[in-house]
């Protein structure tokens, strides 16, 4: 960090109090102001010192990142890493723009330097508290349970619910959480006709297209409730191996075979692939490898979802979107 970034942040940390604003100061207030809800897509009545990241759904990482863009563009410097964690409110933003400008608009306002990134190489868009992934170290944790401990020892089911929540279920709340998953996982009548269309067509094709038409069958585009989104999780994760399932057995030449009423996820959809209850090993084959690709922080796929939530898309969409990047060389 140059000595202009450490003087910025010292200011930041500085309060109200100290810092007397300037005639020219609410000039500059009033412009981050307008930028800040241009960016956001929000009135700018709506912008005051306690608005702050991640406060309202309209910033979240995929905006905040924007933003810092810019906020880099219109002042014309480089935001480091350090100052971006501290421009977390638009309180901060504010006074660190203030600063900013009262200090170098002496005279001509130097032109903006804009730094290109890549295919997004070095940029971070967010800290996640789900999954830590170290290359390098050969660490995957979910929820701070290493992967090889939920490997060995829990279920998909299971896994699935602590990604959720955030902490391992109890028997009864698990017991609870596999039934409502059973109750989900048959395809309406529609969706069977529609695979029977695409009989031929590649699997992530028919996936994707499935998912797209389940989410125009089930979805309410105006419920933005994390409830809803919650509801829409569940039965795509309950739908998704019926709809796998169901596509192998119609492009094979067989009837599909509907969804069994008591199997675990591993073993209902080994039995919806093959017709026959499968053998206890094959379930827990199965069942480790859904554990291990149960999240995967942030690869090709994941950023597409991220981008399409960020445009409003309803989960059904965003899945639409993420599901082709599968189908590709460089997805990891």
């Amino acid at each position: 960090m140059n000595e202009l970034d450490l003087h910025l942040c010292h200011d930041l940390i500085l309060s109200k109090d100290q810092m007397a604003i300037a005639p020219e100061g609410v000039e500059i207030i009033t412009a981050i102001d307008s930028l800040i809800a241009r960016v956001l897509g929000i009135n700018v009545e709506r912008i005051s010192n306690d608005l702050t990241y991640q406060s309202i759904r309209e910033w979240d990482s995929l905006s905040h990142v924007t933003l810092m863009i810019a906020l880099e563009t219109e002042l014309g410097i480089k935001i480091t890493d350090q100052i971006m964690l501290q421009l977390h409110s638009v309180g901060a933003i504010r006074e660190f723009a203030q600063t900013h400008m009262i200090r170098a608009d002496e005279g001509a306002k130097s032109a903006p330097t804009i730094t290109v990134h890549r295919g997004l190489e070095g940029v971070y868009i967010e800290r996640s508290t789900i999954t830590n992934i170290d290359g390098e170290r050969g660490v995957l944790e979910h929820r701070g349970y290493n992967i090889h401990d939920l490997v060995e020892q829990s279920s998909f089911e299971e896994t699935v619910w602590l990604l959720l929540n955030g902490e391992l279920p109890d028997a009864p709340t698990l017991a609870a959480f596999q039934e409502e998953l059973r109750l989900h996982r048959e395809l309406p009548a529609a969706i069977v006709d529609l695979v029977r269309m695409l009989a031929h067509a590649h699997p992530m094709e028919v996936l994707r297209t499935g998912i797209s038409a389940l989410g125009a069958l089930a979805c309410d585009d105006q419920d933005e409730s994390q409830a809803a989104a919650m509801r829409s999780g569940l039965s795509l994760i309950a739908q998704i191996p019926t709809l796998i399932a169901t596509h192998h057995a119609i492009r094979s030449g067989r009837e599909p075979i509907a969804p069994h009423a008591t199997l675990s996820h591993a073993k209902n959809f080994l039995y919806m692939l093959f017709g026959e209850e499968p053998s206890p090993s094959a379930v827990r084959f199965v069942d480790k490898d859904l554990i291990a690709h149960a999240e995967h922080g942030l690869n090709a796929s994941a950023f597409v979802a991220r981008v399409a939530i960020g445009c409003k898309a309803n989960l059904y969409q965003e899945r639409q979107r993420a599901v082709p990047m599968k189908k590709f060389h460089h997805h990891e």
